[in-house]
């Protein structure tokens, strides 16, 4: 049974957050914080789909393959009242650890796309994504309005591979 915290705690590695889209409520769970490059700052997974209501026991939907991993600023948001914490959960020993990331720059002229891949300390240039790269997180900080799109929309990591 997942354990409830108060609303305006700071987000501890773990929680479970409700983030209110159109519909419903989406969640996403606070796994780690990037500690060589700061300005990452914290990773969450979000869970796939929109609740109508919150689910009274998160293990089961701890267990389960996320939508998406994305760098937010949790800690402000919470702050914000943008996201509530609702539950606390252990951390899948899957999502314990940064996962490779994909990045790119890209020719505003040609639109063409230099794609890298990051391990969270160096990156590496790359040619063209495999199949599987194509399901790496994208290297991104998101705002707390892309989220709620994101999350709305269905978003994958692998929507983004021209």
């Amino acid at each position: 049974m997942a354990k409830s915290r108060r609303k305006f705690t700071r987000p501890v590695l773990g929680d479970i957050v409700e983030i209110p889209v159109k519909n419903g409520f989406g969640y996403a769970q606070y796994i780690n914080r990037h500690k060589v490059s700061p300005m990452y700052g914290d990773l969450i997974r979000v869970f796939k789909g929109v609740f109508d209501s919150r689910p009274t026991d998160f293990s089961r939907l701890v267990r389960k393959r996320e939508q998406f991993q994305t760098f937010y600023p949790v800690g402000s948001a919470v702050h914000q009242g943008l996201v509530t914490i609702v539950a606390h959960e252990e951390v899948p020993e899957r999502c314990r650890h940064l996962p490779m990331f994909k990045a790119y720059n890209q020719d505003y002229h040609t639109g063409k796309r230099t794609w890298f891949l990051w391990d969270g300390k160096r990156d590496q240039r790359i040619e063209r994504l495999t199949a599987q790269q194509r399901r790496y997180p994208l290297l991104v900080i998101i705002s707390h309005p892309i989220l709620v799109e994101r999350i709305e929309e269905g978003w994958t990591s692998a929507d983004e591979r021209m």
